[in-house]
């Protein structure tokens, strides 16, 4: 059904901390078009939008959810969404190097060399990246990101 609708891929976030047997279903119902997103602040996940921190790491979430049958994961460091910073790029490659599955980069992307940091990675596992503020804001024109396309 979801092939039908177009939709490429479901992105779960808190439900994937608090109920991993839910994950565990919809990648079997829908096995490759499942995306977890991790968000985490000091190297701890947070979720409910970020308001509650939890234990867990995200590569110890990450290889549980792997098992699961995700597809792979959107890795957001908090403490640098927004801010124009960089991304968290050791951070994001652990998690693709530790679950060997695809992960997007996120968190403070607002420069085509943010992008670059993450694309030489992609032999490791980094598939792409979010950039969000950056192009609202217009310091990132659509086409120039998309021209440094990861893959």
């Amino acid at each position: 059904y979801l092939d039908e609708c177009g939709v490429r891929w479901i992105i779960l976030g808190t439900v994937a901390h608090r109920d991993p047997e839910f994950v565990r279903r919809a990648c079997l119902r829908w096995p490759g078009q499942i995306l977890v997103g991790l968000d985490a602040r000091n190297g701890k996940v947070a979720v409910d939008g970020w308001l509650q921190q939890t234990e867990v790491t995200p590569i110890e979430l990450g290889l549980e959810l792997k098992d699961a049958g995700v597809a792979g994961f959107i890795y957001t460091d908090i403490q640098r969404d927004g801010t124009g910073a960089g991304p968290n790029v050791d951070s994001t490659v652990a998690l693709a190097v530790a679950t060997q599955l695809p992960v997007l980069g996120s968190g403070g992307v607002a420069t085509e060399d943010h992008i670059r940091s993450l694309r030489n990675h992609s032999s490791k596992g980094v598939h792409g990246v979010v950039v969000g503020k950056a192009i609202l804001s217009g310091s990132m024109p659509i086409a120039s990101a998309l021209a440094l396309n990861l893959r």
